[in-house]
């Protein structure tokens, strides 16, 4: 079953390092097996809170260990552990793995 990362962006605190973030996370992405759903602004708040939303993203990836591998990049110094350190440092963020149970 497939299983998604969710990336949910609050507050970018450096545009020009999330920038670069986000034009090196796609190709990446994409050869450890993942694809983008979507990406994008917040457009609108409709229930709950509204403050501290930003951007959102969603990967689709074919299973739940696969997206493990790529949240984790458990190869030191691993290309994600970089960029992730990079966004961490570009933005407050937080990112979910959910499983498919369809």
């Amino acid at each position: 079953m497939p299983a998604y990362v969710i990336l949910h962006t609050a507050e970018i605190l450096d545009e020009e390092l999330h920038a670069e973030f986000r034009s090196r996370v796609g190709p990446l992405l994409e050869a450890r097996g993942g694809k983008y759903l979507m990406r994008g602004n917040v457009s609108e708040v409709i229930g709950g809170d509204s403050t501290g939303h930003n951007r959102v993203a969603v990967m689709e990836f074919e299973t739940t260990e696969q997206a493990q591998e790529w949240a984790r990049d458990p190869q030191p110094p691993g290309e994600y552990a970089e960029l992730r350190d990079l966004r961490n440092r570009a933005a407050r963020s937080v990112s979910l793995i959910v499983a498919s149970t369809d």
